[in-house]
């Protein structure tokens, strides 16, 4: 651990139409939980991004300030609604798109030999005793 970093990774994603996309994740020791994505256009920041209840957006030397709601009404009530109407999936976060985001976390962890315990094989055990 070095200036307090604990883990920092770059992730890039390419698309199929040429766009590429780098993202530069770093968990820190102190839990400042801030988040800022940075564009060709200018960036969003946001603390306590899991449960922010703003973010700013910063382009042209111009501060946008946008509010919202912090807990988890929005997706809780989209939830009950697709439930009560008698759907199978959300259309609001696809099954696919769940699979998407793992098969891609799943990628990064890979290529950054980052295994959690659980996953390794369980030990063999003599069934002799």
């Amino acid at each position: 651990m070095r200036d307090g970093v604990d883990v920092e990774e770059i992730v890039t994603l390419g698309y199929a139409n040429g766009l590429r996309v780098t993202a530069v994740i770093s968990f820190v020791r102190d839990v400042s939980q801030k988040l800022v994505i940075t564009g060709t256009e200018g960036k969003i920041k946001c603390h306590r991004y899991h449960c922010a209840d703003k973010a700013t957006l910063i382009k042209n030397l111009r501060r946008t300030v946008f509010k919202g709601n912090s807990g988890y009404d929005n997706e809780f009530n989209i939830v009950a609604d697709e439930i009560l109407s008698g759907k199978l999936q959300s259309e609001y976060v696809p099954l696919k798109s769940t699979l998407d985001v793992m098969e891609i976390m799943d990628e990064c962890r890979r290529q950054m030999g980052l295994r959690y315990p659980f996953e390794y094989p369980p030990r063999h055990r003599n069934p002799a005793g």
